[in-house]
């Protein structure tokens, strides 16, 4: 690992642990021993080490190769469960990349940083994006934009919350519940389940 990468991998954890305004340069340079002089040479600034961390989190866990295409209920229900496994993998699961750019992304939503607006452009909206797309097929078209966004949240917060409360869930099921792929396939499914219940209630609907 070049000194770069160590640096990034150390202000990962740090930021993760501590979020973007309580965590300093000196604890990451202390942390990864090296001297705030690399750091000045790599990033030249905390605000532009933080947002090539976030970049380089999001570079190793988010797929955007993956393709979402259905044309009946089935195939909704197989693509939007390959959706929801594939984020319970990365940050529930035992990657050290997901977990951190998790912690870093729920102190996001509490206290935003500086870079809080372009996280929301270049990543959370291209997630919700997808989401609307799955809405979009159940829901033949939206009240307004105004219930098509809270639907979007509706649908997000039901998978999101295993995420954020990851410790949570692992002290009420066991801890390798969270470990173990068939796990959480299973709990893939019964969110989408819950999900596919929570568009059919909705007025506007396509009968399939």
């Amino acid at each position: 690992m070049n000194t770069k990468e160590k640096i990034l991998l150390t202000a990962a954890e740090e930021f993760a642990k501590n979020g973007y305004h309580r965590t300093t340069i000196r604890e990451i340079c202390e942390s990864a021993k090296v001297n705030i002089s690399a750091i000045n040479y790599h990033f030249n600034s905390k605000e532009n080490l933080y947002k090539t961390v976030v970049d380089y989190l999001f570079e190793k866990v988010l797929n955007d190769s993956i393709e979402f295409n259905f044309t009946n209920l089935k195939e909704w229900k197989t693509e939007f469960k390959k959706l929801i496994l594939d984020y319970l993998e990365k940050v529930m699961g035992k990657s050290l990349y997901g977990s951190f750019l998790n912690r870093i992304l729920f102190r996001e939503m509490i206290d935003p940083s500086i870079i809080f607006y372009t996280i929301h452009k270049e990543y959370i909206q291209k997630h919700f994006s997808r989401l609307k797309k799955f809405i979009n097929y159940i829901s033949v078209q939206a009240d307004s934009e105004e219930n098509l966004n809270l639907l979007v949240y509706t649908l997000a917060s039901q998978y999101i919350f295993y995420g954020q409360n990851k410790y949570l869930v692992s002290l009420e099921l066991g801890d390798e519940y969270l470990n173990s792929h068939e796990n959480l396939d299973y709990l893939a499914g019964f969110i989408t389940e819950n999900c596919y219940s929570i568009l059919r209630s909705r007025k506007k609907i396509n009968l399939l």
